[in-house]
């Protein structure tokens, strides 16, 4: 009786196995090949481009830093006049006061 349940167990075994390779399709293998090249000119040229882009790029950033200055000072000097004004009208308000309570 176990020989029969071993062998039963065998068969199914070996069954599945056919059926799910039976129908089982098999999976195309990837053929990754890069092939390489050595261009001199287009190496060059590859180059001289990543040279200029980073060039140019630091002169963008030069040009933004600069930018920023300028917003910097003009925002200083906003400030500077509105203080300018408010010391001024002050000085004003305080010798009219003085010039009211001196004549009348």
């Amino acid at each position: 009786m176990l020989q029969s349940s071993m062998d039963q167990i065998a068969n199914d075994y070996l069954c599945s196995m056919m059926f799910s390779k039976f129908f089982r399709l098999p999976k195309f293998r990837r053929f990754e090949y890069q092939p390489l090249y050595f261009d001199p000119i287009k190496e060059e040229l590859e180059e001289r481009i990543a040279a200029s882009e980073k060039e140019h790029s630091a002169g963008i950033q030069h040009k933004t830093e600069i930018a920023k200055l300028y917003q910097t000072h003009r925002s200083s000097l906003r400030r500077s006049n509105q203080n300018r004004t408010r010391r001024l009208v002050v000085i004003i308000i305080i010798l009219s006061l003085l010039a009211y309570f001196l004549y009348f």
